[in-house]
C-alpha cells in the first residue's frame, strides 16, 4: 500500500533497543531518501567521482535549500565503492560518541566486502576520539580500494572539525579515505587547505539547477511545461532547487529572498496554505531533532500520523526520510525549518507549545535525555530539567556530555541551583575540571542543601565521594553507602543503575580492598551499558575489568577484556582521562612486567608517562618504571627512573597510598645503588602498614631478602597472610622468597616444596617475575629442583635459560646461546624429542647442539656437562 507516494513502514518491526541517550541514533548514520520530486543529476555525480579521486577533503558549501544532502545520499547510493554517511546531530558533538557513530558507519559500508575484514570489525567501543583514529588509519592502510566518509551538516557543531575525531582523521590523511563534509559557509579550520588548493570544492554555483534539470524536475511531477514557463522558472529561481521544487509544486509561493526573515516565510507561504492537521504535525514534530511515527503522535495528539507524513512529503517541504534493511523509518526537519517552527510554535500556541514540549521531553526521557535536555531548556520547562539532571547526571557526566550539562545548568535560575543534586554536578564537573577546592565547598553546599530522608540526594552525595574522596577511610564508607543503596534505592534498568554499578567498581578497584568485588561490578556495568548501547560507559567499565583482573593476576581475561577494546587508549578530548587515562597502557605494562617482560612493560609505563604526565595513571606508571628500571640493572635507567620517581605524589588520592609507593620507590633506587640495610630497612618498614596493597609487602620481602634481613623477610610475607588470598602472582612471589628463606636455613625440603607450589601457580601463568635469577640464591635452587624431578620441567629449563648470565672465559661462556638453552632443559627429566618439542625444533636439531656442548666441554654424558657447568 501506498501512502501519498511513499510505502506504507513496517509497523511489525520490532523497535531497536532503546540507547539510553549514549549512542549516536541510527538514522544519523543513515543517507536520506530523496523527495518524490527529485531527479538524477549526472553532472554532479561526475563531479564528485572526480574530486574523491583527486582530493581527500571534499567540501561542499552552500546555503540552505541547494540540495548538498540530497545530491550527496543520491551520489552515495549509486556508487561501487563504499560509502559511510554520518549526520552531525546533538550526539557527534561529543567526541567520543561521534568516533563511535563513525565507526559504525565505516563498518556498515564495508561490511561482506572482501578485505575490508580489519575497517569492518572496528565498530563497537572505539575508546578515546585519538584511538578511535588510530585504528581507522591502520585499517585503511590495509583496504583494497578508497573508502568516503560523508559528515553531513558539520555547520551544527562549531569547531567539530577542529577537534576531536574528525579533526585527528583530517590531520592523518589517511590515503584510502575521502572525507567530504557539508556546511552552509566554508569551514574556517579548512582554510589552510583550502588555500593550498587540497580541497575538492563544490558550491552553490554547481549546485544551482540548470534548465535541462529543470525540464526534468517538472517532468518527474508529470507536468508538461512549454520552453518559456521552464526559461521563467529557472530564471526566477536562479536555479535554487529548492525554489524550483516548490514552485512546481505549488506555483504562486513568494520564496524568501536572501536578507528577509524566514520565519515570516514559512508562517505565511507553508503553514499558512496547508490543513490544520497537518500545520500541528509541523509545529509539534519540529520540537524533536528526529521522529518515528510513533514519536509524532505522541507529540501531536494526532491519530494518523504516517499518512499525515507521507503528505507533507508529497508537498515537497523541508523533510526528510531516512530508513535501514530492517523496516525502520525516521524523519527529521530541516534544522533551520524546525528553529523557526519552534519560535512560531511558541509565539502563536503558546500553551499548545508547552504541551507540546512536555510530551517532547517524556518521549526522548530514557532514550535520549540529551535531546530531552534541549527541548525542556528551549521551552524553559525548568522542573524537567531538574528532574532529567536528577535522572541522567552522572550517565551524562561519565559519558562526556560536558557542554549539555553546562548549558542545562545555566537554564536553571540561581534559587533552582541550590538543589544537591545540582550542586553534586556543579562539583563534579569542578572535579574533573582540576578545581578541587570549588569542588569540595560545592559538595559541602550540597550536604547542607540536602532534604533528609530524599534518597536521590543521599545517592548523589555518595556517588559524588566516590568521585572525590582521597582518603581511604571516607572512600570505605561512601563506596559501603553506595552498596546499601543499589540494593534499595536504585531501580535496576533506571538510569543511574549501570552508570552507578561502574562508579562503585571503579572506586572498589582503588582501594584493592575487594578487588574480586570490583571486578564482577565492572563486569556487571559492562554488561548493562552494552545492553542499553552505552558505548563509551561499556568501554570504560571494561577497561577498568581488564586492570581488575590483570591485578587480581588472571592475566587471560585481562587480555580478553583488552581485546575487546581494540587497540590501546590513546589520550583524547576524553574527561575521564583525568581518572582513567593510560590504563589500558599500564594494564599491558602491568601484565608484561610479572610474567618477567621488562621490555614490553618499560615501553608501556613510558606510553603512559609520555601521554599523561603526572595524572591519572601516569604516577603508578612512574612507581613500576622505577621497578622496571632496578629490575634490567641498567645505571642511566636508574638514573632517570630516579627523576621520574620525584613525581610520585606524597599524599593519598582515590584511595591510592601513593606516600607508601613513594617509599617503596626510594628504597628500591637505594638497593640497586648497592645502599646498605640501614638506609633501606626503615623507608620499608614506614610502608609495611598498607596490608590492602600487596605488591608493596611482595617487593619489600624481595629486597629484604637481597640484603639477607631474613627477619624482616619474614615479617613482610606475614603481611601476605593469608596467601591464598592474594593475587596470583603475589602468591607466586612470595612463595619462592620464602623457598629461598628455607634455603637460607638450611630447610633444603622445605624450600623445594614451597618452590614447586610457586611453579605449580606460576608456571600456567607465564610469571617469570617472580622466577628472576637476580634474587640470590634462586638460580642454584632451581637448578637443583629441576634435577630433584618436577610437574613443571619445561617451564623450569625456561626460566634458566631465559636468565642466563656467563662469564665469557667459562666453559658455558663458549657456548652459543642455543647451546646454553638447551643445556639448561638438560639439566630436567626431559628426554630429547622432550626438549625438541619446547622448543618447536627437530631432535636432530637437539642432538646436533648436545653433541657441540659435549665437545666443549670434554665430557660425554649429560650428567657430566650439567656437573661441570654447576662447578664454574
Amino acid at each position: 500500500m501506498d501512502v501519498g507516494g511513499h510505502s506504507t513502514e513496517n509497523t511489525q518491526t520490532v523497535a531497536p533497543p532503546t540507547s539510553g541517550g549514549m549512542a549516536v541514533p541510527w538514522s544519523a548514520l543513515r543517507a536520506p531518501e530523496p523527495g518524490n520530486w527529485f531527479v538524477p543529476r549526472g553532472r554532479l555525480d561526475e563531479l564528485l567521482d572526480a574530486a574523491a579521486v583527486r582530493h581527500e577533503v571534499i567540501e561542499v558549501v552552500a546555503p540552505g535549500g541547494f540540495g548538498k544532502t540530497t545530491a550527496l545520499a543520491h551520489w552515495a547510493a549509486h556508487r561501487s565503492a563504499p560509502t559511510a554517511w554520518v549526520s552531525v546531530n546533538s550526539h557527534t558533538r561529543n567526541p567520543q560518541r561521534l568516533a563511535s557513530g563513525i565507526s559504525r558507519s565505516l563498518a556498515d559500508a564495508v561490511r561482506g566486502r572482501p578485505g575490508f575484514e580489519q575497517l569492518a570489525g572496528s565498530v563497537g567501543d572505539v575508546g578515546t576520539a585519538a584511538g578511535a583514529v588510530t585504528r581507522w588509519i591502520e585499517a585503511l592502510e590495509r583496504a583494497p580500494e578508497r573508502v568516503v566518509l560523508i559528515v553531513d551538516d558539520v555547520h551544527h557543531a562549531p569547531g567539530i572539525l577542529d577537534h576531536g575525531p574528525l579533526a585527528l582523521l583530517l590531520d592523518a590523511a589517511p590515503r584510502n579515505l575521502c572525507v567530504v563534509v557539508t556546511s552552509h559557509t566554508p569551514d574556517p579550520s579548512l582554510v589552510r587547505r583550502r588555500v593550498a588548493g587540497m580541497i575538492g570544492l563544490v558550491t552553490s554555483d554547481e549546485l544551482r539547477m540548470t534548465r535541462d534539470e529543470v525540464l526534468s524536475v517538472s517532468r518527474a511531477l508529470d507536468r508538461e511545461l512549454d520552453a518559456d514557463v521552464i526559461e521563467s522558472i529557472h530564471t526566477g529561481t536562479g536555479g535554487w532547487p529548492v525554489a524550483v521544487g516548490l514552485e512546481l509544486l505549488a506555483p504562486g509561493v513568494v520564496l524568501p529572498m536572501a536578507g528577509e526573515p524566514m520565519r515570516d516565510y514559512i508562517q505565511h507561504e507553508i503553514l499558512a496554505k496547508l490543513p490544520a492537521d497537518l500545520v500541528t504535525l509541523v509545529l509539534s514534530t519540529s520540537l524533536l531533532e528526529r521522529f518515528d511515527t510513533e514519536a509524532a503522535r505522541q507529540v501531536s495528539g494526532l491519530p494518523e500520523t504516517q499518512a499525515l507524513l507521507g503528505e507533507l512529503l508529497d508537498r515537497g517541504l523541508f523533510l526528510t526520510r531516512v530508513s535501514d534493511r530492517t523496516g525502520r523509518v525516521s524523519y527529521r526537519w530541516h534544522a533551520r525549518v524546525a528553529r523557526e517552527c519552534r519560535e512560531l510554535f511558541r509565539a502563536s500556541r503558546p500553551s499548545d507549545f508547552v504541551q507540546g514540549a512536555r510530551a517532547a521531553v517524556q518521549v526522548l526521557w530514557h532514550d535520549d535525555p540529551v535531546a530531552a535536555l534541549d527541548v525542556a531548556c528551549c521551552a524553559d520547562q525548568v522542573d524537567l530539567v531538574r528532574a532529567l539532571l536528577g535522572d541522567h547526571w552522572l550517565s551524562l557526566l561519565v559519558e562526556g556530555d560536558l557542554a549539555v550539562l553546562r548549558d542545562s545548568i545555566a537554564a536553571l535560575d540561581p534559587d533552582q541551583r541550590g538543589e544537591t543534586v545540582v550542586l553534586v554536578l556543579e562539583a563534579a564537573l569542578a572535579q574533573l575540571g582540576g578545581d578541587h577546592e570549588l569542588a569540595a565547598m560545592l559538595v559541602d553546599s550540597a550536604r547542607a542543601a540536602a532534604v533528609p530522608g530524599v534518597a536521590r540526594d543521599r545517592l548523589a552525595l555518595a556517588q559524588m565521594s566516590l568521585m572525590g574522596a582521597n582518603e581511604g577511610n571516607e572512600l570505605e564508607r561512601a563506596c559501603d553507602e553506595v552498596r546499601d543503596l543499589l540494593r534499595t534505592d536504585v531501580v535496576p534498568g533506571r538510569p543511574e543503575h549501570a552508570v552507578t554499578v561502574f562508579l562503585l567498581g571503579w572506586a572498589e578497584l582503588r582501594l584493592r580492598r575487594a578487588p574480586l568485588r570490583a571486578l564482577d561490578l565492572l563486569r556487571t556495568s559492562a554488561r548493562l551499558a552494552s545492553e542499553a548501547h552505552a558505548s563509551v560507559l561499556e568501554r570504560r567499565a571494561r577497561a577498568n575489568a581488564g586492570f581488575a583482573a590483570a591485578f587480581l593476576g588472571d592475566f587471560e581475561a585481562a587480555e580478553e577484556e583488552l581485546r575487546t577494546l581494540g587497540g590501546r587508549k590513546v589520550a583524547g578530548a576524553d574527561i575521564w582521562e583525568v581518572y582513567d587515562g593510560g590504563l589500558t597502557d599500564f594494564t599491558e605494562g602491568w601484565i608484561g612486567f610479572w610474567r618477567g617482560d621488562l621490555t614490553i612493560a618499560e615501553q608501556k609505563f613510558g606510553a603512559v608517562i609520555a601521554d599523561h604526565g603526572r595524572v591519572a595513571y601516569a604516577p603508578l606508571a612512574r612507581v613500576l618504571q622505577v621497578w622496571v628500571a632496578c629490575s634490567i640493572g641498567d645505571p642511566r635507567r636508574i638514573r632517570r627512573a630516579d627523576q621520574a620517581r620525584r613525581d610520585i605524589p606524597d599524599a593519598d588520592a582515590h584511595g591510592v597510598p601513593w606516600a607508601h609507593y613513594a617509599l617503596v620507590a626510594r628504597a628500591k633506587i637505594l638497593v640497586a645503588q648497592g645502599a646498605g640495610a640501614s638506609q633501606v630497612v626503615p623507608l620499608l618498614r614506614q610502608a609495611a602498614d598498607r596490608a590492602n596493597v600487596p605488591v608493596i609487602a611482595l617487593e619489600s620481602a624481595v629486597m629484604l631478602h637481597r640484603m639477607g634481613q631474613l627477619g624482616d623477610t619474614v615479617d613482610a610475607l606475614r603481611r601476605l597472610s593469608p596467601l591464598e588470598r592474594q593475587p596470583l602472582y603475589v602468591q607466586t612471589g612470595a612463595l619462592v622468597v620464602n623457598a629461598l628463606v628455607q634455603r637460607r636455613r638450611g630447610e633444603t625440603e622445605s624450600a623445594h616444596r614451597l618452590l614447586e607450589r610457586a611453579l605449580d601457580l606460576g608456571a600456567p601463568a607465564r610469571l617469570g617475575r617472580a622466577f628472576d635469577l637476580t634474587q640470590p640464591g634462586l638460580r642454584p635452587l632451581l637448578a637443583a629442583h629441576a634435577a630433584r624431578g618436577t610437574a613443571h620441567p619445561e617451564y623450569v629449563a625456561h626460566c634458566l635459560a631465559g636468565n642466563t648470565s656467563v662469564d665469557a672465559s667459562s666453559p658455558v661462556g663458549g657456548l652459543s646461546s642455543r647451546e646454553r638453552e638447551i643445556l639448561e632443559y638438560m639439566r630436567g627429566t626431559l628426554t630429547n624429542a622432550e626438549i625438541a618439542a619446547a622448543l618447536h625444533v627437530s631432535v636432530n636439531t637437539v642432538k646436533t647442539h648436545q653433541r657441540s656442548i659435549y665437545r666443549k666441554f670434554n665430557v660425554a654424558t649429560r650428567r657430566e656437562a650439567v656437573r661441570l657447568a654447576d662447578a664454574t
